[in-house]
């Protein structure tokens, strides 16, 4: 059967899982250089020209990770709280061994809340980098069809100089996209990760609003709602993203 504690232990593993990952990813960004290789391409492609993310982006990446670090930090206090309520004789019932300390102790668990709150920076620093990363190339790709629909409208594409040089930047694009996403796996793997990872939670919190409401208290309601937002928001981010390798 569908219970609370199915929901809760769902979201809390694939949020788990989540960090793990985005830790390894974190580190095989900081020793491939895969940053500052990207940034290279990305200037060679945009011929030197930084873009820059829309006010409206910004606030969303903002957004989603507020609630990513929001909805950990309820998780820890709402477990503090309501630990009680599922210890039988003594022991924690099999349905909740979630609630337990990974140490094996309760007195412990202030180092589990230390590392839950700590994977979600971690997977709220690995997902700001990797949609900054995706939205920048995005951004300038698409200055770049604006600046050749002006050419078309100018008259100015049948130049052969200007040609050669636009199937020249087109190509800059294919290699700095093709190293994003394909060369090294991490931003490819990584929204892979969430995807499913976000389409159980999402499952999981909707049955848990939906279907156990009577038997929730407030902050149970809170946080299922907290993780279900955090998934929306991440979804819309994406949804809303420009599909770079389809125009190319």
């Amino acid at each position: 059967a569908m219970t609370q504690d199915w929901c809760y232990a769902t979201c809390l593993n694939y949020l788990a899982l989540t960090a793990a990952v985005a830790c390894l990813i974190l580190f095989g960004i900081k020793y491939k250089r895969f940053i500052p290789n990207f940034l290279d391409l990305l200037l060679i492609a945009t011929r030197n020209k930084i873009p820059t993310l829309g006010r409206r982006r910004r606030i969303l990446i903002s957004f989603g990770v507020v609630l990513i670090m929001a909805s950990s930090i309820v998780y820890c206090i709402e477990n503090i709280f309501s630990y009680k309520y599922f210890i039988v004789n003594g022991t924690i019932r099999n349905t909740s061994r979630f609630r337990n300390s990974m140490f094996g102790m309760q007195w412990l668990f202030p180092i589990d809340i230390a590392i839950i709150i700590w994977g979600a920076l971690i997977t709220s620093v690995a997902l700001s980098i990797t949609s900054c990363m995706n939205l920048g190339i995005c951004m300038a790709y698409k200055e770049f069809n604006e600046e050749i629909k002006l050419l078309i409208q100018k008259g100015e594409i049948k130049n052969i100089v200007r040609l050669e040089d636009i199937e020249s930047q087109i190509i800059d694009f294919i290699k700095a996209h093709r190293y994003l996403y394909e060369t090294s796996g991490f931003v490819s793997g990584l929204a892979m990760l969430t995807f499913f990872a976000g389409l159980l939670i999402n499952i999981s919190a909707q049955i848990g609003l939906r279907t156990l409401t009577k038997n929730s208290s407030v902050i149970d309601i809170v946080l299922l709602s907290l993780w279900l937002a955090m998934v929306w928001s991440h979804s819309c981010h994406h949804i809303t993203s420009f599909p770079l390798g389809a125009e190319i």
